[in-house]
């Protein structure tokens, strides 16, 4: 288990890494979590509801419905493609992007490919599908 948490943090961590560079790149400036929390106020909350465990994002609980298309692409997809216009590679996102079109293509649940196994893909230059 702690195998999985430690590919799903550094994941997560190259992904936003490459992202933060694709706006240095292109001239965006992104806020950070605490400033986006404070600018939308009390529009939005994300709580707990009693007697539903919280599973993931948006992306996951499309996997989870069942759904064969998500969002990956206008997300980490439009990274990659920024990345493209400015000359910054974008591995991880790509990676994550494929196997996650893959998984839904399939109609696989989230989870279908370890952690370890997508930062293994996204580090070594392989796209996941």
């Amino acid at each position: 288990m702690w195998h999985y948490v430690v590919a799903a943090a550094e994941l997560a961590r190259l992904a936003e890494a490459e992202g933060e560079a694709v706006y240095r790149a292109a001239g965006i400036t992104a806020i950070n979590l605490e400033a986006a929390y404070a600018e939308r106020g009390d529009d939005v909350h994300v709580a707990e509801v009693a007697g539903y465990p919280r599973g993931g994002g948006s992306t996951w609980q499309s996997l989870k419905r069942g759904l064969t298309t998500v969002e990956v692409d206008y997300l980490n997809g439009e990274i990659v493609a920024l990345g493209r216009l400015h000359g910054i590679p974008c591995p991880v996102n790509e990676c994550l992007r494929q196997v996650v079109n893959s998984l839904a293509g399939s109609g696989s649940q989230p989870g279908g490919f370890s952690p370890e196994l997508v930062l293994k893909w996204a580090t070594e230059g392989h796209q996941g599908s």
